[in-house]
């Protein structure tokens, strides 16, 4: 496991040039696929927390995307995915694929997910571009959530305008019938749709905090001088004590 005096930024954590491609090239691939590719990515060294306000915004999101992923943040959302247990997860939305790499290298059962939409070919002018990893399967979140039914996901900074975590909660999503975990890293004014009060949910989930995660956050619209400020880790669980989800087998 990674830690932050074990590591040192050397000026481009992204995936080795081999490690990508372009969209063209890029197909869904299988689960299995995707999490086995993930695991064989070369990666230099993760950023500690401290170094993250000593790089250039651009490079951190050229290597890293919108969630700037750092050992502590690993090692701390490491913890929390192993104590889920044995869960087949997807990430949605995955841009680099950094997170998923990461997590798959440590054992965590995890495919990444995209829909290539902010591939250089496909981004108009002033939008920012993603280098896709080649373990990247080419899905939109839907796309994903129908191909692979996982039992868990996670999205950082779903694409605005989707309401992807409130149909998911809602069960308006095919394949989302088997999810009992939902992790989303978002804006902490809702910017990202994503519920942020008890009260919000649909019925048969509950919403938790891992503040021991929350607290290694730093995002591209953070300041530097207050990490985490504009960044919000929410984790939605399905509550199998609730009437309609005891056909779930729970």
């Amino acid at each position: 496991m990674h830690g932050a005096a074990q590591t040192a930024w050397v000026g481009g954590g992204m995936p080795r040039q081999t490690d990508f491609k372009t969209s063209a090239q890029q197909s869904a691939g299988d689960w299995d696929d995707l999490y086995h590719q993930a695991q064989s990515a070369s990666l230099d060294p993760l950023p500690g927390f401290s170094e993250l306000g000593k790089i250039s915004r651009d490079e951190l999101f050229r290597d890293l995307g919108y969630t700037f992923w750092n050992c502590e943040l690993l090692d701390a959302l490491l913890i929390r995915l192993r104590a889920e247990g044995n869960l087949q997860w997807v990430e949605l939305a995955a841009g680099t694929g950094r997170l998923t790499a990461e997590l798959a290298r440590r054992g965590v059962r995890i495919a990444a997910t995209d829909d290539y939409s902010q591939a250089p070919e496909a981004v108009r002018a002033r939008e920012r571009t993603i280098c896709y990893g080649r373990w990247v399967g080419r899905l939109s979140a839907r796309e994903a959530l129908a191909t692979f039914s996982p039992e868990a996901v996670v999205c950082a900074w779903p694409p605005l305008g989707s309401w992807l975590v409130p149909d998911l909660l809602a069960g308006q999503v095919a394949g989302s019938e088997r999810l009992r975990l939902i992790v989303c890293i978002g804006d902490p004014n809702g910017a990202t749709e994503a519920p942020v009060h008890a009260h919000e949910l649909a019925a048969g989930w509950v919403l938790a905090s891992w503040l021991e995660c929350a607290r290694w956050l730093m995002g591209f619209n953070d300041p530097v001088d207050a990490p985490g400020s504009h960044s919000r880790l929410l984790v939605y669980r399905r509550d199998f004590t609730w009437e309609g989800n005891k056909t779930d087998g729970a």
